[in-house]
């Protein structure tokens, strides 16, 4: 008899189980188009979060306009990089956008892409509280404390 209890790591999809409402609930505002959402996952350590990300995923690759980007950040250094080469896969012209200008000009430019071609990009960050200190490697925002990171983001 296989064993389906996963004991390390996330979850895959498939065998993902006991989230009904926080599935249905993702799952509804990416039906009806409500891109502009905002959810935070908190929860102990070993509770299901990088497994609900995944299912998250798993759900949103399915919708056409969607670009799915997942930074897990307690292996990741370089969340800019990920972001950028994630994005460049779908619109290759991301690669002709500078950074040197600062993030709020990068960003702008991506989304005058996305806009332009009518896709939308979500962004699953795991180990969000490790946020402010990778930005930080990358060069940017350096004289920032956490809090000032948190704020803007």
């Amino acid at each position: 008899m296989k064993n389906y209890f996963i004991i390390e790591g996330p979850v895959p999809p498939k065998f993902f189980f006991d989230r009904k409402e926080e599935l249905w609930t993702f799952k509804r505002e990416l039906e009806l188009e409500k891109y502009k959402v905002l959810i935070s996952i908190i929860a102990p350590f070993r509770f299901g979060k990088t497994s609900l990300l995944y299912a998250y995923m798993d759900i949103a690759k399915k919708f056409e306009r969607i670009i799915n980007i997942y930074l897990p950040l307690k292996t990741v250094d370089n969340p800019l990089s990920v972001i950028i080469k994630s994005l460049s896969e779908k619109l290759p012209e991301i690669k002709n956008i500078s950074c040197k200008e600062g993030l709020y000009l990068f960003f702008k430019n991506v989304n005058a892409i996305l806009e332009k071609k009518d896709l939308w990009v979500i962004l699953y960050i795991d180990e969000f509280q490790l946020l402010p200190d990778r930005i930080r490697k990358e060069g940017f925002l350096t004289n920032w404390d956490n809090k000032g990171h948190f704020y803007v983001l």
